[in-house]
């Protein structure tokens, strides 16, 4: 029998077909999506761009797998496993967890535009404290970034941390590099420890090197406040983990935040080490506050700097000093800068900072030295108080010292065997006192300027002293509490002509000084001095010196110290008087005249110029061994390009006779008997 059914019938099948329909559609869809999803979930996640892929494996547990530069594998075949970050916290109670990942819930990654963002909670009261790490590489960035933040429970704080930890391949051949003085290279075997503090004189810049003959691995902050932190290289086998230990300013946590205000980037290069310093640091430098300006860019640079060619170092005021230094005078000639030591009426090293009255003679002579066209400038530490001093009794110096989390005052010992702790330039009372230190020595004693030890040389330390006008912890406030003492002397003084200048090269103290002495860059047999400070400031920065000179000036030592230094681009010296005048060390004296001369009628190189690296030269040259340092050809030379932009070629001949050699661009020259040339 045929079913007959009405048009509303058939009208009302087709739409409940219609209605399957799309719902057969919508499951396919969801399955498609479901699919899709737990695919994801499988999937590597990817940072990439022309030059760079970095893969974290999408799982239950954070992996770096991969990172991969101009298609050079930098991680171990397992990948980067060390746990990326260590954060010390501080609850209200007094709690005081130091966590890993090992300690919370990892979340995994999520993707924000050119950035991955990886989240692992933290149960620290009864609530859940994310800890957040990005990750970030923009398309024309050949350097990815990292950076960290968490979330805190009311009323608690980060103290420390140890933020990245990367860890890469170590090949046989691999070296370090760190920014100690000039900058020192170290065998990094399988279980290699190395250590650099920022800002000081392990460490004058924020990177580390590691350069084998593949390439150069640069690791750097981007840290334009220049807070202190500390550089870890640690060798295991055939890995190595690279990271940054920071004691957090407390100020850095705050409305339930704590953020680490800079960025930590990755790069390398085929081409070197030197290559990765002139690509990424060198121009990063430009971009703060010290490194904005060239060396004849400021104007506020004391003109009598430029002209000092060399440096020489009286021990005091006794007869046989002054009379060395009257001979060393006439025999160098006019434009010598003189740091004078020992010329307070306490032993060095003790009683700081009561160095007045001068010994008997020191107002005569500096005037004589003076009158021969020298320019004099004493010395005094900007940074230790005495505390068995009547000053530190009578000022309360207890409240001015830095002061240790427990309450405890840092406290160093020297030669002297004397306590000296540690002081805070944050507190007024001690930028009173360096400011008065300046005023006698430059209106009473009329000198050209001081030298301020320490503030370039020796570390920042957190301090913890609540009633201290900066926020306890570490953090940037040592270098501006420095900056702001620094800039009011040469407020008062540098349109005077009276120059400051201080130990060591910390990158962030270089615009403050007119000239920084380096003299404590490591050296040995297992450590190689390489110009890492002049291939990024040699524009930027005065600097005078090399290394301690040894008593014994014999062996090519003081030769070797000289050549370097004026090949560096260091102002050249730093020798006592009395004992380099000494008729035994005449061809060394002569030596360093020469030398000396040449830097006279070259300064549109030194200063305001440009040093672009070491030369290989080849040729029949002979080597020679200088104790305590290297062995090295006699024969010595540098690129340099002139304030004005031309570049030329330095040789300098430490041996006795001739020698003939080949220029890296294939021209031959000769280098005539302690001789010294600039070759276009």
């Amino acid at each position: 029998m045929d079913v007959v059914f009405s048009k509303g019938l058939k009208k009302a099948f087709r739409s409940i077909e219609g209605f399957f329909q799309r719902c057969i559609v919508i499951a396919v869809l969801l399955c498609a999506v479901t699919a899709y999803a737990q695919d994801a979930l499988s999937e590597d996640l990817v940072l990439q761009n022309g030059h760079i892929s970095i893969t974290f494996a999408h799982a239950d547990r954070f992996l770096m797998k991969s990172l991969c530069i101009d298609g050079h594998q930098l991680l171990p075949e397992k990948g980067s496993s060390a746990h990326p970050w260590q954060l010390t916290y501080r609850g209200t109670l007094g709690e005081n967890p130091v966590l890993t990942p090992r300690f919370a819930t990892y979340r995994g990654a999520t993707r924000q535009d050119h950035s991955l963002l990886f989240r692992w909670d933290v149960q620290l009261t009864d609530t859940v404290c994310p800890v957040e790490m990005r990750v970030t590489l923009e398309p024309q960035s050949e350097l990815p970034e990292w950076s960290i933040r968490a979330e805190l429970p009311p009323g608690w704080m980060v103290t420390h941390l140890e933020f990245p930890r990367v860890t890469v391949r170590r090949a046989s051949d691999t070296k370090a590099i760190l920014s100690a003085g000039y900058g020192v290279e170290y065998a990094v075997g399988p279980y290699a420890t190395l250590q650099s503090r920022y800002p000081s004189c392990t460490g004058t810049m924020q990177l580390v090197l590691l350069h084998n003959s593949r390439g150069a691995l640069y690791y750097a902050t981007e840290d334009g406040d220049a807070s202190d932190k500390l550089f870890a290289v640690m060798a295991s086998g055939d890995e190595v983990t690279l990271s940054t230990r920071v004691a957090a300013a407390y100020d850095w946590s705050g409305n339930g935040e704590f953020a680490l205000p800079w960025s930590t980037v990755l790069g390398f290069t085929a081409n070197g080490w030197q290559e990765a310093v002139e690509r990424w640091y060198r121009p990063f430098t430009f971009t703060t506050v010290w490194g904005a300006k060239t060396v004849t860019e400021r104007a506020d640079l004391v003109g009598w700097m430029k002209d000092a060619d060399l440096w020489l170092r009286p021990m005091g005021v006794a007869e046989e000093i002054t009379t060395g230094l009257d001979v060393a005078l006439d025999y160098f000639g006019k434009d010598v800068g003189i740091h004078w030591y020992n010329w307070q009426h306490h032993p060095f090293d003790t009683k700081y900072p009561e160095y007045f009255p001068c010994k008997e003679g020191f107002e005569a002579m500096v005037s004589h030295a003076q009158r021969k066209g020298a320019r004099v400038t004493p010395y005094i530490n900007g940074r230790l108080w005495d505390p068995n001093t009547a000053s530190y009794k009578e000022m309360q110096g207890e409240e001015a010292s830095c002061r240790k989390p427990d309450g405890t005052l840092y406290t160093e010992i020297y030669g002297s065997k004397v306590l000296n702790t540690v002081t805070c330039p944050s507190h007024p009372t001690w930028q009173n006192i360096i400011k008065g230190l300046g005023d006698r020595l430059i209106q009473e004693v009329k000198t050209d300027g001081l030298y301020i030890d320490q503030v370039g040389a020796a570390p920042s330390e957190p301090c913890y002293a609540a009633h201290h006008p900066h926020a306890p912890g570490g953090g940037s406030w040592w270098h501006y509490a420095y900056r702001e003492l620094i800039q009011a002397m040469r407020a008062k003084y540098g349109g005077a002509g009276k120059a400051l200048t201080t130990e060591e090269n910390a990158e962030c103290y270089i615009d403050l000084f007119d000239m920084m002495l380096i003299v404590n860059t490591p050296h040995a047999a297992h450590q190689k001095m390489v110009p890492l400070f002049p291939l990024v400031y040699s524009d930027r920065a005065i600097y005078s010196g090399y290394s301690y000179i040894p008593r014994d000036m014999k062996n090519g030592v003081i030769d070797f110290l000289t050549a370097r230094s004026l090949l560096w681009g260091s102002q050249l010296g730093w020798v006592e008087p009395d004992r380099v005048m000494l008729e035994e060390y005449a061809e060394e004296a002569a030596f360093l005249k020469a030398l000396t001369l040449f830097r006279k009628q070259h300064r549109d190189l030194f200063v305001g110029g440009r040093f672009l690296g070491e030369l290989t030269l080849s040729g029949e040259i002979p080597r020679k061994h200088v104790p305590g340092y290297e062995t090295t050809p006699v024969v010595l030379g540098a690129e340099w390009q002139s304030g004005a932009g031309n570049p030329c070629y330095l040789l300098v001949n430490m041996d006795s006779v001739p020698h003939r050699v080949t220029l890296p661009n294939g021209q031959e020259i000769t280098v005539g008997e302690r001789g010294v040339i600039r070759h276009l």
